[in-house]
């Protein structure tokens, strides 16, 4: 892929889904992304891509978390040779995929109504570091033949 730096060279929409075991149940949970997760460019450089379409979810709670409505230029994904970012601090997958922390501070993603009584600070709630069963990821590509 190359690494020119534009947002619209990496559109390539994939689902990231995770398993993990809290409190003895197996909850899943993860991400979708309009653009590609491909690491740091040629240059070692972290990539930021993403637009006001991606966003979190967690199935067990039906819970989901959009990119906030405000944002001019919602660059709401940061890739590296380390990590996956959805947001800041929202969801980060570190490189080996067998842990996730995350710690929703409302930047750049939300749940729900911003007046809503109850605060939801993690895509699993009351969890802010997750060590994972499973992982999959999906990625839808152009050309796909059977």
């Amino acid at each position: 892929m190359p690494d020119s730096g534009s947002k619209g060279t990496y559109l390539l929409p994939n689902m990231i889904l995770m398993q993990a075991e809290v409190n003895e149940e197996v909850v899943t949970f993860g991400a979708y992304s309009t653009h590609a997760l491909i690491g740091a460019d040629s240059k070692g450089k972290d990539i930021c891509t993403g637009d006001d379409t991606c966003f979190m979810f967690n199935l067990n709670g039906n819970l989901r978390f959009n990119t906030k409505p405000c944002l001019k230029d919602p660059t709401c994904i940061t890739t590296s040779d380390t990590s996956i970012r959805f947001g800041y601090t929202d969801l980060v997958i570190f490189e080996s995929f067998s842990k996730v922390s995350s710690h929703i501070d409302g930047a750049m993603f939300r749940h729900g109504d911003e007046l809503a009584k109850e605060r939801v600070d993690s895509v699993v709630p009351g969890q802010n570091e997750i060590k994972l069963l499973k992982v999959e990821v999906w990625v839808l590509q152009e050309n796909f033949t059977i």
